[in-house]
């Protein structure tokens, strides 16, 4: 999807990762918004289809749903076009400012946001598919399920990413509904969506992001894809086998202590 979000004089773009993006347009209390109606499914290789937002902030029940091609948003001065935003933000597993808590809407104990993404067959999708089986392998499994939607034949794969808010400031996070860690989710999250604003050209500094981008020249995210499932498996082989060196230590110190209290006791001689 493509999209900017204009706003307080300053803009973003949202784009998932290899095709579209958004413009989020302002959502009203219990509003349901969409765009031309039109098929979710276009031959791009991410998409985020549909966004729900539920108990932030000002939005009591959102759910705005994207078609193909550009999705612009617009509206005056404070209808809520930097809450979308910043709702989008929070789906993406970035820091709230301010307190968590004061993002949830008055009368409710908790906040959230989901999105759903469908991912056409290429290399976003493998990308994809080798992080999920590295990190989370227990959801690699349904992801590779056909999905239901879409005129390629179950080709396509969706994926729902999620967050929540607590009034006390906890936060949880899911992928398929599935509970994962917040750096997990931001980490897929990264996978599927750039966000675009005034000063995201700074990126091109970091190293990491340099790599990214010379891998994706070289259309080597096969190769990446297949290269860090290998390190994750060595990464996962060496922790069991430091898990056991470390146990067999402990095994070792143990029986010397036992020992050592044998001889003691021997030393005593004591007698019945």
């Amino acid at each position: 999807m493509h999209g900017r979000a204009n706003g307080g004089g300053s803009s973003r773009t949202i784009r998932s990762r290899g095709g579209q993006a958004i413009a989020p347009t302002a959502g009203r209390s219990r509003s349901r918004l969409a765009t031309d109606g039109r098929a979710v499914h276009p031959a791009v290789s991410t998409m985020l289809i549909e966004l729900c937002i539920r108990d932030l902030a000002l939005f009591e029940q959102v759910e705005l749903r994207f078609g193909a091609g550009l999705n612009a948003i617009t509206g005056e001065t404070g209808a809520g076009k930097s809450l979308l935003v910043g709702a989008l933000d929070l789906l993406l597993g970035e820091r709230m400012r301010g307190a968590s808590g004061d993002w949830v809407r008055a009368g409710a104990e908790r906040a959230l946001v989901e999105g759903r993404f469908c991912l056409a067959p290429g290399p976003r999708l493998d990308a994809v598919r080798a992080w999920l089986s590295r990190e989370l392998p227990e959801i690699a499994a349904e992801f590779d399920a056909p999905s239901l939607h879409g005129p390629q034949g179950g080709a396509e794969r969706e994926l729902v990413l999620g967050r929540s808010l607590a009034r006390d400031g906890r936060t949880r996070a899911h992928v398929d509904h599935r509970p994962v860690p917040q750096k997990a989710l931001r980490a897929l999250a990264a996978l599927l969506v750039e966000v675009h604003g005034q000063n995201e050209n700074q990126e091109l500094f970091d190293p990491a992001e340099q790599l990214r981008l010379l891998d994706a020249y070289g259309e080597l995210h096969a190769a990446v894809g297949a290269w860090s499932a290998a390190r994750g498996a060595w990464l996962e082989l060496h922790r069991r086998f430091a898990t056991r060196e470390s146990s067999r230590a402990e095994r070792a110190r143990r029986l010397d202590w036992l020992r050592h209290q044998l001889r003691e006791l021997d030393a005593l001689a004591l007698r019945p």
